[in-house]
């Protein structure tokens, strides 16, 4: 039996669109799980006796049973949203039964279901010190990195420091300002004047890198055996994504498919493993010299765009290891020739009527 993949996302994300609509294309059947319709229009049901054990999903009017879903893909979740016409503490009671349901719910699927990736396994590699401690142990390269909320040690890691510095968050943060245009913070280059008051540095931890020698970018996107290297290049030097190539949305980028030394994949295939990742995109800068020095892995970000900018096929790759089941899936060489173009059409149709559909809750950045 052909059983169904199961996509975990949000009304708004064009990925899990994207490759639902791949999906239908080769004739496999998928289902998408819209985190924000629990509990309003999903119900979950966990049938205990003795002797069995039974879990069902219905949303809508479709029922589901688990045995019958071969493949969850933990795409973009979020907590259950609590029913409008409930107020106060009973929101509150609502919210905490539902959250208890919904994770007792994912942790009780069949053990051979083909998860990517488990939510937990997710949950812990988002953790940026996790990620930098597990590559070390996989014979990877990092900066000289510091996590702290201590304004002492940060003044101090950054006097030691033979180059540059650089300051990241741990999580990507972003905001719409009352010109409705979405700000974010970006990868940027500190100094020890730049930082703020030691009661501001105390209140917020953040990661403080030495910044590497680069001569370009690299992502490097894995899924099963298969894997895409792409050379991420600003186009002048005096260009801010210097630091950080996401700064202009790729205006002023350079996108190049490129081969990696053999030793680096096999190292980044060993730390996905020891991260108990199904995929994930990794992130290098490369320096004159042709060292590679990781910066972190991306667990569940948007990785589609990788086509758009290159023309390697992601689309229908991904989608097929979704069906595959197969951590060690190699793509077949005679694909049909499924490209987000030519999804771009159900897909934004789709989006549109969610936006409807989802007014009050649709993201302001997502217009």
């Amino acid at each position: 039996m052909n059983r169904k993949t199961l996509i975990v996302t949000l009304p708004w994300d064009i990925s899990a669109h994207q490759v639902h609509a791949c999906l239908k294309r080769l004739g496999h059947d998928s289902i998408l799980y819209y985190c924000t319709d629990f509990t309003s229009k999903i119900e979950q049901s966990l049938y205990f006796s003795n002797k069995s054990q039974r879990s069902q999903l219905k949303i809508g009017r479709t029922a589901i049973d688990t045995k019958d879903i071969g493949a969850v893909w933990w795409r973009r979740a979020m907590e259950p949203q609590v029913v409008s016409f409930l107020k106060g503490k009973d929101s509150q009671f609502a919210l905490y039964e539902a959250e208890i349901m919904n994770n007792a719910f994912f942790h009780l699927f069949p053990k051979e279901t083909f998860w990517v990736s488990h939510f937990r396994s997710q949950r812990l590699a988002d953790q940026k010190p996790v990620q930098v401690s597990a590559a070390i142990q996989c014979g990877l390269e990092i900066p000289r990195t510091l996590f702290s909320n201590s304004p002492s040690a940060i003044r101090e890691f950054l006097k030691k420091n033979k180059r540059a510095s650089i300051y990241k968050t741990f999580w990507p943060i972003s905001w719409v300002n009352k010109n409705g245009e979405t700000e974010a913070v970006f990868t940027t280059k500190i100094s020890q004047k730049m930082l703020p008051d030691a009661t501001s540095l105390r209140a917020v931890p953040g990661i403080y890198q030495e910044l590497a020698d680069k001569s370009y970018d690299l992502r490097l996107f894995l899924f099963g055996k298969e894997s895409i290297a792409v050379k991420i290049q600003a186009k002048n030097t005096e260009f801010a994504a210097t630091y950080d190539w996401r700064f202009d949305n790729h205006q002023n980028t350079i996108f190049e498919v490129t081969e990696i030394p053999k030793a680096i994949l096999l190292k980044s295939q060993k730390l996905l493993k020891a991260l108990n990742l199904s995929y994930g995109s990794l992130d290098f800068v490369v320096s004159n010299k042709g060292k590679y020095c990781f910066l972190e892995v991306n667990t569940h970000g948007q990785f589609l765009w990788l086509e758009s900018v290159t023309g390697a096929p992601v689309l229908e790759p991904f989608s097929r290891f979704l069906i595959s089941g197969d951590q060690k899936f190699v793509c077949p060489k005679n694909l049909k020739g499924i490209t987000l173009a030519s999804v771009q059409k159900d897909v934004s149709k789709v989006i549109n009527l969610n936006k409807k559909k989802y007014k009050s809750q649709w993201p302001k950045g997502n217009q």
